[in-house]
C-alpha cells in the first residue's frame, strides 16, 4: 500500500517538469516583445523600472557595459528564465534570441533614463 502511495505521488510531479522553451514561451508573453522602450517607459513611469539578465554560460545583463550599469541592474534584476546556452530546439534558439535582443533594448533604454 505504501509503494503505490508513494508512486502516485512521485508521478505527477515528473509530469509538471516543463521544458526550457515552455518556460521562456511564458516570460515573454508578458512582455510587448516588439516594444521594449515602451515597456521601459511604462515601467520608470510607474517607478518600477528594472534589468533583465539572461542565461548563457552565466548570467548577464545584454545591452548594458561597465561594472556601473552592472551594479545599478543588479538592484533591479529580473531574470528571464529559460534562457541558456543550452539550446533544446530552433523554437527554443529563436525565443532566446528575442529575449536578449528585448533585453538589451529594454536595459538601454532604463539605464540611459536612470536617475
Amino acid at each position: 500500500m505504501f509503494r503505490t502511495l508513494a508512486l502516485c505521488l512521485a508521478v505527477p510531479t515528473l509530469a509538471l517538469a516543463a521544458s526550457q522553451v515552455d518556460i521562456l514561451r511564458q516570460e515573454l508573453r508578458e512582455l510587448d516583445i516588439a516594444h521594449p522602450e515602451a515597456d521601459a517607459i511604462r515601467d520608470i513611469a510607474a517607478n518600477t523600472p528594472r534589468c533583465f539578465s539572461v542565461n548563457g554560460y552565466g548570467r548577464y545583463f545584454p545591452g548594458i557595459a561597465g561594472n556601473e550599469g552592472e551594479a545599478y541592474c543588479t538592484g533591479i534584476e529580473r531574470n528571464l528564465q529559460g534562457t541558456s546556452d543550452g539550446i533544446e530546439s530552433n523554437e527554443h534558439l529563436q525565443l532566446v534570441n528575442e529575449a536578449t535582443a528585448y533585453a538589451a533594448a529594454y536595459n538601454r533604454y532604463v539605464l540611459s533614463h536612470r536617475k
